[in-house]
């Protein structure tokens, strides 16, 4: 998958999730090499995936590597969610790294502490996304980057409900 395909995969993830959980519609999920957001610098970041709910801005990096994400790409996460949150406030912007490959040594721990939310979407097939902390999606038998994306909600504490297993 190129890094392109990938960036429209999570936002295509990300924006039934959204819709879901608050109504918004996917239109209003920003993708691409054109979806720029200034920062107080006055320097426009290019945000591989970003969607605004109410008073929150969620601005997505993706990273579709072979290899762990590095310290060095959260670092950079952490200080575009900065610029763009000194330019803004009167909205909180969260960070989300989106990775194919999961975290190397350090990356996690940074992303704690700068409060940048993991996630993994390792292909089209398997994906584990969340949002408001309390949603999850999971895998699906069969998934083209033109079908659309639907995910299955649960509360964390709760199981899972499946089509055809009589739960509501």
């Amino acid at each position: 998958m190129k890094p392109s395909e990938y960036e429209h995969l999570v936002a295509h993830l990300v924006a039934a999730l959204v819709k879901e959980v608050d109504g918004l519609a996917p239109a209003s999920v920003g993708c691409g090499t054109g979806n720029k957001i200034p920062g107080a610098s006055g320097y426009s970041h290019q945000i591989d995936v970003s969607f605004g709910v109410h008073d929150e801005l969620h601005i997505i990096e993706c990273k579709c590597w072979k290899r762990l994400v590095t310290p060095d790409a959260v670092l950079v996460l952490a200080a575009r969610v900065s610029d763009i949150a000194a330019g803004r406030p009167s909205q909180r912007v969260k960070g989300v790294l989106a990775t194919t490959q999961g975290c190397g040594p350090g990356a996690t721990e940074l992303a704690a502490y700068f409060g940048v939310t993991l996630q993994n979407a390792t292909s089209p097939h398997e994906f584990v996304l969340t949002y408001k902390d309390r949603i999850g999606a999971g895998a699906t038998e069969s998934l083209t980057l033109t079908d659309q994306a639907d995910a299955q909600l649960h509360q964390p504490s709760s199981r899972p409900i499946t089509p055809g297993s009589g739960a509501a």
